[in-house]
């Protein structure tokens, strides 16, 4: 069962870190969301050619923002290089820190 103020120990995994507006996580309660991400020097730094097990995202930068672990499952690109995009898909949601329904 998923606690809603908890998040596992990911300090073992390979993780990306990534910003969140509460408004697209809302509907994170199902495994086989895409989070999508526009195709810029900044997230294909992050991105291209690097491996992932989990993607932490924070919903802004104050102390107690809420923060939410998922499975990151695979990268898609989409488009052209220059105006395509990046789908991050991700996997089941494993922690949940002051994330209020």
């Amino acid at each position: 069962m998923l606690c809603s103020d908890y998040l596992p120990d990911i300090s073992f995994f390979q993780a990306l870190q990534a910003a969140l507006n509460k408004k697209s996580g809302e509907n994170r309660k199902s495994p086989g969301q895409i989070e999508h991400r526009d195709r810029t020097p900044y997230w294909a730094k992050r991105l291209e050619d690097r491996r992932y097990d989990v993607v932490h995202f924070r919903n802004g930068y104050a102390t107690k923002a809420p923060e939410m672990i998922v499975e990151f499952r695979g990268l898609r690109r989409t488009g052209t290089a220059h105006k395509g995009g990046y789908q991050i898909l991700l996997g089941r949601i494993l922690g949940l820190k002051r994330w209020k329904p």
